[in-house]
């Protein structure tokens, strides 16, 4: 029996009507409609409710492998989101490090910080160490992806 048929024998064995059933589990009513006709499936969350609601366990309720799949790669998805708006967010940082004012100059008593943008005279090592910098945060960016 597949998943939309056997929601609706359990909803309908239960005496609950779809708009009952989705005030419980917290969706609406079409929603619960599209789990009957097969045109949509639940996220995990409103798997577990239906499982402790009907009070028979996720693995006779979902009585198919492809919905399991489902589940996953809606997990998957939302990693997936999460990572590229961290990474995205990194990016930015990089590029605001480049114009944060980082280098002091000591004028008097006080040192006085330089935008890069303003600095005409950086030393050799100040641009090599910069690079480089900068180029391991790129690859460390990039490993990370990949993870």
């Amino acid at each position: 029996m597949q998943f939309n048929e056997k929601l609706s024998s359990v909803r309908l064995a239960s005496g609950l009507t779809q708009e009952q059933l989705a005030e419980k589990v917290f969706v609406s009513r079409v929603t619960v409609s599209k789990w009957e006709t097969g045109r949509g499936y639940p996220n995990l969350d409103s798997l577990k409710q239906l499982s402790h609601l009907f009070g028979i366990s996720l693995d006779e309720l979902l009585g198919s492998v492809e919905l399991v799949a489902i589940a996953e790669a809606e997990v998957k998805t939302g990693v997936q989101k999460d990572r590229t708006l961290m990474f995205g967010l990194l990016d930015c940082l990089g590029l605001l490090l480049l114009f944060i004012p980082m280098f002091a100059v000591a004028t008097s008593e006080r040192i006085n910080l330089i935008p890069l943008l303003e600095f005409h005279t950086p030393s050799a090592w100040i641009l090599k160490t910069m690079v480089a910098l900068l180029f391991l945060f790129g690859c460390t960016e990039l490993a990370l992806q990949n993870l």
